[in-house]
Parts: C-alpha cells; sequence; structure tokens
C-alpha cells in the first residue's frame, strides 16, 4: 500500500525540477511555514494549559440548582428611572433570582425615543436625587413614584422632574434618612470630581437648582452617590480604565479626577477601601468583581490610571460584598436579579464571566442591594 504525500512533500520530492534560485526560494518558504506551525502549535499548548488552570479556579456554576430568594420588606422596592423622566417602583420580592448568566425578564414600558437609565434600590420615605445633562437638580419623593407589578407602564415624573425640552436625567441616587452621610458626591462624564455638603442638597434646595456647570466642569454629570470623606474615590472608564484616590485629596469645590484617553468617558464611581470588592458589568453583559486590596491608591487625583477591567465596553460599578443580590437592566427594558457571589473574584484585570445573556441588547444599569435575610 503506497502512502499518501502530503503537499508539501509531494513539492519537496519535486524541488529538483525547479531552477537553483526558484528553488532556494521554494525551500525557504517551507522552512518558514514549518517554524510558524510549530510555533502555533506551542502558543496553542499554552492557552489549553492556561485555560485549564483558570477553569480549574473558578468553580463550575450549577444552573439547574435553585436560587436563594432573599425576603426583603415589602416597603423595599426597586426604582427604575427613564433617561427622559418617567419612572416605576416594584417590590424587589417580585422578581424572581435567576443565575448569573440569566436573560431576566420584561419589566418598564417606555415610549419608543425613551429608554431605561437607572436602577435604584430605595425604601417608602427615601429621596431620589436627581441630575440632569444640563446639571440641574430635582428631588422626587419615592412615595410618588407609581407602585406597581413587574412589567408595567413608566409614568411621568413632573413635576418634580420638569426637564426642558431636550434634557435628560444623567445621574441619579437615593437619599434615606435613615442612613447616615456627609457629601453629596457628582463625577461628570469627563472625568471631574465634586462633593456638596448634605445641608447643602436638603429639602430646601429648589427644584431646577443648578449645582454643576457641564461648560466648565467636565461635561455632564455621569454619576451621583452619598457618602463620606472617610474612604477613597475608585473612578471605572467605558475603556476599563481605573484610578483610586483619598476623598481629602480632591477639593470640594471641584477637581480632575483622572486624565481620560480619546473617545473615553467615566461610567461609574464609588467609595472604596482595601476590604472592598467592587462589581464592574459591561455593556455585553460581562462582569468580574475586582479587589481593591490589589489596586493601589493614588496619593492625588488627576493621574491616567490603569487597567481595572480588560475590557472596553464597561457600563457600570458597584461595591458588592460575598452576601448581595445584583440587578442589571438592559436598553430594551430586561431585568436580571441574581447572587454576587456566582461572579469570581480577582485581583488583577480580566475580562469576566457572562452575569446576563443579553441576546443582542445592551445593559444600561447595575444596582446591588444588600439582603436583610434569606428566606
Amino acid at each position: 500500500m503506497v502512502e499518501e504525500q502530503t503537499p508539501h512533500a509531494a513539492l519537496r520530492a519535486r524541488l529538483h525540477e525547479l531552477p537553483p534560485d526558484l528553488r532556494a526560494q521554494v525551500e525557504a518558504l517551507l522552512a518558514e511555514n514549518q517554524r510558524l506551525r510549530e510555533e502555533v502549535a506551542t502558543l496553542r499548548a499554552r492557552l489549553d494549559a492556561r485555560g485549564t488552570s483558570r477553569r480549574e479556579r473558578t468553580p463550575t456554576l450549577d444552573r439547574t440548582a435553585a436560587v436563594p430568594k432573599p425576603k426583603y420588606p415589602e416597603t423595599t422596592t426597586l426604582v427604575v428611572l427613564s433617561a427622559l423622566g418617567r419612572g416605576k417602583r416594584t417590590p424587589i420580592n417580585a422578581y424572581t433570582p435567576q443565575h448569573r448568566g440569566g436573560v431576566g425578564v420584561f419589566d418598564i414600558k417606555l415610549p419608543e425615543e425613551d429608554t431605561p437609565a437607572h436602577l435604584l434600590v430605595a425604601r417608602e420615605g427615601a429621596t431620589i436625587f436627581c441630575l440632569s445633562d444640563r446639571g440641574r437638580a430635582f428631588r422626587v419623593p419615592v412615595n410618588a413614584i407609581p407602585l406597581t407589578d413587574i412589567r408595567a407602564a413608566g409614568a411621568p415624573l413632573s413635576p418634580h422632574l420638569n426637564l426642558a425640552p431636550g434634557e435628560r436625567i444623567t445621574a441619579a441616587t437615593v437619599m434615606d434618612p435613615d442612613t447616615p452621610w456627609t457629601h453629596l458626591f457628582i463625577i461628570t462624564e469627563h472625568g471631574w470630581v465634586k462633593r456638596l455638603r448634605h445641608n447643602y442638597v436638603g429639602p430646601r434646595l429648589g427644584p431646577g437648582t443648578a449645582l454643576h456647570d457641564p461648560r466648565r466642569e467636565g461635561g455632564a454629570p455621569r454619576v451621583l452617590f452619598v457618602g463620606t470623606e472617610e474612604k477613597d474615590l475608585f473612578i471605572v472608564t467605558h475603556r476599563g480604565i481605573g484610578i483610586r484616590f483619598p476623598v481629602v485629596a480632591a477639593p470640594g469645590r471641584g477637581a480632575r479626577g483622572i486624565m481620560l484617553q480619546r473617545d473615553d468617558y467615566v461610567v461609574g464611581a464609588a467609595q472604596v477601601d482595601d476590604s472592598s470588592t467592587v462589581l464592574m458589568v459591561t455593556a455585553s453583559g460581562q462582569g468580574t468583581r475586582r479587589e481593591m486590596s490589589g489596586f493601589a491608591a493614588n496619593r492625588s487625583p488627576g493621574g491616567k490610571g490603569k487597567i481595572a477591567m480588560r475590557a472596553d465596553d464597561v457600563i457600570a460599578i458597584a461595591v458588592a460584598d460575598e452576601g448581595d443580590e445584583a440587578f442589571c437592566i438592559t436598553r430594551f427594558a430586561k431585568i436580571l436579579r441574581f447572587p454576587v457571589a456566582e461572579v469570581p473574584v480577582r485581583q488583577n484585570p480580566v475580562r469576566g464571566v457572562e452575569v446576563m445573556n443579553v441576546r443582542g441588547d445592551t445593559v444600561a444599569a447595575l444596582v446591588v442591594s444588600t439582603p436583610p435575610q434569606i428566606a
């Protein structure tokens, strides 16, 4: 039986038929081809070994197991706000937990020109504090937001949100009288950081009061939260670049928090210390939890930062402890509730794991909640 020759072997067998100069060129090409084949084989072996090692470090998720359903007080609700000022709230207990990687359920119904923009966990008696892309402030009592079932229409929140034509809500946070805080933090899309004392943004603040000038202070507000001056500020951009520095290092009147690369912008910020882990989620539904103990803090704001997550479409971040739950909402208004513990913790920047199956959609917002107990 005659053994079948490979194309390269057949070509080598006929090299003697070629002119000397052409034969030398063909032999050189064959040698380079062989070298590249060996290099590819080596790289594949390394990738296989790395993949095996990574799989060993990441426990396999049992998607057939039931997800524990924490029981919240009926007064604890999930609030959805749209960019154009519509909203609804639904008791958290109405949402069924899924494993990470789930598709979620359809929620708020909005006009075609509007999209979900903010996701918040708020109790009755609290206030939603909002900033528009023009830097104007609005206070919306949680009790003034319609309490509805899942998959209900978002209602206009006027007169609490008296937006001008073309004006959009770009940042929102919850002010709860039972949660102590001293300052309101404003971080803009271009990395400007500003903090205001709590008495400056109290109930007497007039609707539509200008708290920020987008033309002079780094663009529209992007992140808004209440906190103290005791921890560090962690800022993350769309391209996965992060910076950490002490809150007190930034002047209260405002300063640049991070130097951005071209076409990059801020997507999230949080207060952290070395014991914190931060959940970062991309528009495409990937996520990771980053340990802050492995992310060194700068002495002052204004640096270029370093890679926090290996992704170029980070959309939101939140401090997330092991027993917490995460809620993601997409632009088509699908909400997924899943345990934070299912997202592996990393000390180094990685691409992450699938936290939500977006199926052609994109994640729009993220919020993390701490359950009072497990039912």
